[in-house]
């Protein structure tokens, strides 16, 4: 019993004790930190544009900048359903970093397999299928944050890497 009143006597004190001390998240330090962050990425966003530009100039694409920030090229238009979310699409796709270094290939006997919208794959996959057409061949080009991000997919795909594929929509299923 004693004890039990002694720790008591120790939590009453270290509560009311809590309450002087004042803590501010928002310190000098962490605006700094956010300013030296907000800069870094700012820096990496113009260099990796800058390298995509560059590519899309030295292999001689005619490629269209969207508003989502990919660039695509239509290779030849589709006559079939139009993709919309929700859609079960299967593809026939070859992703290659913009050095031209293979890393996936989903072909006819090995196809890839989504749902616009709702599947875990890029990002930007999902934007660009999208009110495409079954049939449609296409050249997409994204950036990082539309591909794998900053950790890439720890397989063959490294970090911060901006992607170029070559797609055939061969089935929509709405």
């Amino acid at each position: 019993m004693k004890i039990t009143i002694h720790i008591i006597g120790w939590l009453v004190v270290g509560l009311l004790g809590c309450n002087s001390v004042q803590i501010n998240p928002h310190t000098t330090e962490v605006s700094k930190d956010k300013a030296a962050l907000q800069n870094a990425n700012v820096y990496w966003s113009e260099r990796e544009r800058d390298v995509i530009t560059a590519c899309i100039e030295r292999k001689k694409l005619n490629m269209r900048l969207h508003r989502s920030g990919y660039y695509s090229h239509i290779l030849q238009q589709g006559k079939g359903a139009i993709v919309r979310d929700g859609s079960g699409v299967t593809l026939q796709c070859q992703i290659f970093l913009l050095d031209g270094t293979p890393c996936y290939d989903y072909d006819a006997a090995h196809p890839l397999e989504l749902i616009v919208g709702k599947s875990s794959t890029m990002t930007g996959l999902h934007i660009a299928l999208n009110q495409l057409r079954q049939g449609t061949e296409a050249l997409f080009l994204f950036s990082s944050h539309l591909g794998y991000g900053l950790l890439g997919d720890g397989d063959k795909i490294p970090p911060q890497s901006p992607l170029l594929l070559k797609v055939k929509i061969v089935n929509v299923n709405n």
